[in-house]
């Protein structure tokens, strides 16, 4: 059940980042086969890059969507948009979007792994991730078959 595992990782997150806002909504079935502790990694990491990435002021927002085949996964945060050149890598193993600034400021958190485990988890569940960031935020989105 997709809605308990994020609730599950929204209520870990919220321990950590009291001060966020963080919701979640549930349109139609969005149950399947995956293994769950994979699927919780994956939503603990694209929220946890939703908080380090977005604006503070902003809530991050969960979108879960069930439809006959699939279920879909989205993770938005408002913020300065990604440039074109990094969101073509935001994939790769190793690659941390930002630049000199945001590594001196200390917001790179990791190794920059987290999305690369997004992709490689999704894609082992027979699924796919995206990104787009535009003025009004960025989205992550995930779809994942049900079997």
């Amino acid at each position: 059940d997709l809605e308990a595992a994020c609730h599950q990782v929204l209520d870990e997150l919220r321990e950590v980042h009291p001060d966020r806002r963080l919701w979640c909504t549930v349109t139609g079935d969005v149950r399947g086969a995956w293994d769950p502790d994979r699927v919780q990694q994956l939503l603990s990491n694209l929220v946890g890059n939703a908080l380090v990435h977005g604006a503070p002021e902003e809530p991050v927002t969960v979108l879960l969507r069930g439809d006959a085949q699939a279920v879909g996964i989205e993770v938005r945060n408002s913020g300065p948009p990604i440039p074109a050149e990094q969101l073509r890598r935001l994939f790769e193993p190793l690659f941390r979007a930002g630049g000199a600034d945001t590594a001196a400021s200390g917001r790179f958190h990791g190794l920059g792994l987290g999305l690369h485990i997004v992709r490689e988890i999704a894609r082992a569940h027979g699924g796919d991730v995206s990104v787009c960031s535009d003025p009004d935020g960025t989205v992550f989105a995930v779809r994942l078959p049900r079997v």
